[in-house]
């Protein structure tokens, strides 16, 4: 035993049991008299019967401990001392003898049957109840198998590389040669040197060589030191940034930023009307993100399997009519490994082979850091679901494209809901979804938040981000930050989705300027006067968007809200003189609209439209001049 004790780490057990061997070894030599006693059989007994010997640890247990803690012992209403103890113990043998004497009075007496209690009917009914339960364990357990990987048949927990529970002789050995020949007070144990069990938790990649760790700082100031001979100027040094990696991309851990992705949700939400009044309740189909719902129902420990897997058909059958789940794939990599990464912190947990008997020993958040255990629950899963009807599919690796193509290829035939948590199906839907198809709808599943939720209509979402933005949404998506971008240092997720958007206004006006021009061989005066309206509107698009843009590049590189007071000036300037000229054109197409409709009559716009542009132009720049010239431009335009 002493191996084993020293290998799992009962290091005082290890230490007494040790030194305690050690004598008894030498007591033929130290004590012959009491070895003499050993030999001829007089040991600790409690009467002549077989299997009556104790141990010292097991008398003082029975004997002194149910002294001290009975009726009238010595923990019963006394303060314990020193004193108080010394009287105590030395009292017993006297004491004793009182109650032999009160025996031999009184005729009365505290025996027992030679028959052992282990011969008892009560005892053999318990013994035969206790192999039965052994013999159903082993049967659903069986460790006699082809697998010869070392493993926990309880838990089903299979340990990996650095797991050496079945070397402990070994192990135990070594640390016992270790000790020999010390002093007490000189053991010391090391828990390295001590087995690894199954459920030790380790970083993942705990195996894998590690890389000598460089200070980037000192090895800066050595360098710098070193070179002051040698460098004609050292301050060139301070002009490069003193990082291993680039701290605007990467976490101090070296992971990716975290991503922003609710900003853009709600800066796509903030654009305009993306709601649905309701969600259609008959001739409906419900896709479902099977890595949001795999996380949504609570495992009980001591269920099986059967019975957790019950538990998600439950949840389904109760909520949705027409369902149909798409689940993760974890065999390879995927766009998710980055975020399973964060949401691990790096910890690995072993993996368990499980079969539908088999209850859950382990917490559920440690089973799924697994991704083997995942993906044979998830297999599990989907077999439960067919098997009750439920159309269950599995993509190889993420299923956020698949769980948007399910749902466009059903959107043909009927109206979808798509039931998910994350931004990346929105972003997905709105770029795949086709204009003519049914009504698709992407809301949450999670019950605390179906009061509060969002509810998107994504025809409608479509219509308020235009066929340019929708087709340029993942770009967005990926520059401010996605599941394998990083988030860009300081930089607001919706300052970027306002640029993109700025941006494609812009291109739209400048792309209608180009076509007028290339489709008109006329001279300019001499086109229909809706066409050269048009051209005055997108002159001015262009312009107002191009200052829109420049503002945001400026505060982007600056990494401040707000410029200079004189650059102030001049974008609050602009942007109000021709945002106000939009305002102009959109009166002057309504009052042409109306005389053209309700009077039959077009209205003159001047000599050269210069009645027009004076308008529309004219009298914005002559209102904001007057406004800067006072000086009332500040970082809110006004």
């Amino acid at each position: 035993m002493l191996p084993y004790l020293a290998a799992s780490g009962h290091n005082l057990y290890t230490k007494s049991a040790y030194f305690y061997l050690s004598q008894m070894q030498n007591l033929e030599s130290d004590h012959p008299d009491i070895h003499a006693h050993f030999m001829n059989g007089k040991h600790v007994r409690k009467s002549d019967r077989f299997w009556a010997g104790l141990s010292t640890d097991l008398v003082i247990e029975q004997v002194i401990m149910r002294s001290v803690k009975s009726t009238d012992g010595l923990t019963r209403g006394r303060g314990i001392g020193e004193v108080q103890r010394t009287l105590w113990l030395l009292s017993i043998p006297t004491l004793a003898e009182y109650n032999h004497a009160m025996q031999q009075l009184t005729g009365t007496g505290y025996k027992t049957s030679d028959q052992h209690i282990e011969n008892s009917k009560t005892r053999m009914e318990r013994d035969n109840k206790d192999s039965n339960l052994l013999t159903d364990f082993l049967t659903e357990r069986n460790p006699f198998t082809n697998d010869k990987t070392l493993r926990n048949i309880e838990t089903g927990m299979v340990a990996d590389s650095d797991a050496n529970a079945d070397e402990a002789k070994t192990v135990g050995d070594k640390i016992i040669e270790s000790i020999a020949g010390n002093l007490v007070s000189e053991i010391s144990f090391k828990k390295k040197d001590q087995i690894v069990t199954l459920d030790a938790k380790r970083p993942s990649g705990s195996n894998i060589s590690q890389q000598p760790q460089v200070d980037p700082q000192l090895m800066f100031q050595r360098l710098t030191a070193v070179g002051q001979d040698s460098l004609n100027n050292t301050a060139e040094l301070f002009e490069y940034e003193l990082s291993s990696f680039p701290s605007s991309l990467f976490e101090a851990n070296g992971l990716p930023k975290q991503a922003a992705k609710a900003t853009l949700a709600d800066a796509i939400w903030n654009m305009g009307d993306c709601q649905a009044q309701e969600l259609p309740e008959t001739n409906i189909v419900h896709v479902i993100d099977g890595g949001s719902l795999l996380y949504r129902i609570p495992w009980i420990k001591g269920q099986t399997f059967s019975q957790i897997c019950m538990k998600y058909i439950d949840h389904i059958r109760k909520r949705f009519s027409n369902p149909t789940v798409v689940m993760d794939g974890y065999n390879c990599s995927s766009t998710k490994d980055i975020t399973h990464l964060k949401r691990s912190k790096g910890i690995q947990s072993n993996t368990i082979t499980f079969t539908r008997d088999m209850p859950l020993r382990i917490k559920k958040e440690t089973f799924l850091l697994n991704q083997s255990n995942k993906q044979r629950f998830v297999e599990m899963l989907i077999d439960t679901f067919q098997e009750h009807g439920i159309e269950a599919i599995q993509a190889k690796e993420d299923a956020d494209l698949l769980i948007v193509r399910t749902a466009v290829e059903k959107s043909n035939r009927q109206e979808v809901v798509i039931y998910g948590e994350d931004t990346d199906l929105l972003i997905l839907l709105c770029h795949l979804a086709e204009k003519n198809s049914h009504c698709i709808f992407f809301t949450t599943d999670k019950q605390s938040a179906m009061k509060n939720s969002k509810v998107w209509n994504i025809q409608k979402t479509q219509q308020v981000l235009g066929e340019e933005v929708c087709h340029q949404l993942p770009f967005v998506h990926a520059i401010t930050g996605c599941d394998t971008t990083s988030r860009l240092h300081g930089i607001i997720c919706l300052e970027y989705f306002s640029g993109i958007l700025m941006l494609g206004s812009f291109m739209v006006a400048i792309g209608t300027n180009v076509l007028l021009f290339k489709l008109n061989k006329k001279k300019f005066l001499k086109w229909r006067r809706i066409e050269r309206f048009i051209v005055y509107e997108a002159i001015n698009d262009v312009l107002y968007y191009l200052i829109q843009v420049c503002y945001v590049i400026h505060v982007t590189v600056i990494q401040e809200h707000f410029p200079n007071p004189k650059l102030c000036t001049v974008y609050a300037f602009c942007s109000n003189v021709f945002g106000m000229s939009q305002t102009c054109f959109t009166a002057a197409t309504s009052i042409l609209a109306f005389m053209l409709i309700f009077r039959n009559k077009e209205l003159s716009l001047g000599p050269k439209d210069g009645i027009l542009l004076i308008v529309t132009f004219g009298i914005p720049v002559t209102i904001f001049t007057i406004v800067a010239a006072f000086g009332q431009f500040g970082p809110n335009s006004l």
